[in-house]
């Protein structure tokens, strides 16, 4: 079994793309566990920049979290419009009768 702790002590070391400070494992909250994969989100306390991170912890394996932007895909989602609730619900019930795994998901047609 995985050990939520671990993958809130991993997150605790990414610092935020907008200020650089450490997000901090008491501000990670689980947004939901579909499979193998947790999706994770936090806020940074100084600027509040949101971060959501999809973790695919595997049981005797190092955990690895990919997330890092290129300044330049950073500067591209600066200037987006942000999530609305609507956005997100959208995306749960879209989700929620979802057949298929993680590939499936990133590969669908748009």
């Amino acid at each position: 079994m995985v050990d939520y702790r671990r993958v809130r002590r991993l997150l605790n070391g990414i610092r935020c793309k907008g200020c650089g400070r450490r997000y901090g494992c008491g501000r990670v909250r689980t947004l939901d566990r579909r499979q193998e994969v947790w999706f994770l989100s936090t806020a940074c306390a100084r600027c509040q920049i949101s971060r959501i991170f999809a973790v695919l912890p595997q049981e005797g394996r190092a955990i690895e979290v990919v997330l890092d932007l290129t300044e330049k895909e950073m500067a591209h989602w600066r200037e987006r419009q942000p999530v609305t609730s609507d956005d997100a619900l959208a995306v749960h019930l879209f989700l929620k009768d979802f057949q298929g795994d993680v590939r499936a998901l990133l590969t669908t047609g748009s």
